[in-house]
This record gives C-alpha cells, structure tokens and sequence, in this order.
C-alpha cells in the first residue's frame, strides 16, 4: 500500500504527456481549473507556525510569499519543511 499525494501525481501526469488520457487535463487553461482567489499572502518575515495555521484553516498546500513592499518573491509549501 501507498500514499497519493500532489507530486505522485503530477509525476504522473507529466510523464504521460503525449497520452490522450491526459489531454483534456493538460489542454485547459489553468484559470479554468479552479477558481484563481487570493486566500492570503505570506510576508517573508512570518513564522512557519503562522503560514501552516493559514494553510491548514484555508485548506490550501502553498502560500505565495512577499517581499516587505507586498511584491511576490517565493511560494512556501509544507514541502519547504522537509530539510529542516
């Protein structure tokens, strides 16, 4: 038994690119996919604690992370917590 997770399946969607499966995944525009809303941003000086409590209330995996003038500089996900 295993784990399906978001990277097993991009994996696999990335390594089946030329089959038909896929293509009506793959043709979409990603603004079609899902409704693009900014939940919220993540200054760069934030906890970890605070951007995983956000993450978890909002029920989202990332986090676009901004500089101290509010520009996009990163995302942060839980996969940011591995090395530590």
């Amino acid at each position: 038994m295993g784990t399906l997770s978001q990277s097993s399946i991009v994996k696999v969607i990335y390594n089946n690119l030329d089959n038909e499966k896929f293509k009506p995944i793959i043709s979409r525009k990603v603004k079609d996919l899902k409704q693009l809303k900014l939940v919220t941003a993540l200054p760069k000086d934030w906890n970890v604690l605070v951007a995983v409590s956000i993450m978890f209330l909002k029920n989202i995996s990332a986090l676009p992370v901004t500089d101290t003038d509010g520009k996009l500089c990163g995302n942060f996900s839980v996969l940011d917590l591995k090395g530590t």
